[in-house]
């Protein structure tokens, strides 16, 4: 990774940051420091064979693709909606988000 690609990368969190900061205006600072260091990432549901997958099209963190378990189809995909370990390459440490449903 060349450090242009790594510094588009950190603009990206950054920008995100500042977003997030922007819509907790007006929270207590104990809400702004929780939501602050812990990104949302938007994901919507699909079925892959015999189970549910959440799909987070753009990575808060890294800008890619990335899927996540949500069960099987017997199941509350919904329940699976939580912190996960972000899947970035080449990104130490990994990180992680909180999966918010499409929508929501």
């Amino acid at each position: 990774m060349t450090t242009d690609e790594r510094l588009t990368q950190i603009e990206r969190v950054m920008l995100a940051q500042a977003e997030r900061l922007t819509r907790l205006e007006g929270r207590s600072n104990e809400s702004m420091i929780d939501k602050q260091s812990i990104p949302d990432a938007v994901a919507t549901l699909e079925r892959d064979g015999d189970c549910y997958l959440w799909v987070v099209s753009q990575c808060p963190i890294c800008g890619e693709k990335h899927t996540h378990g949500g069960g099987e189809l017997d199941g509350d995909p919904r329940s699976h909606l939580s912190h996960r370990v972000a899947h970035c390459v080449g990104i130490e440490p990994p990180g992680g988000y909180i999966l918010v449903e499409a929508g929501e």
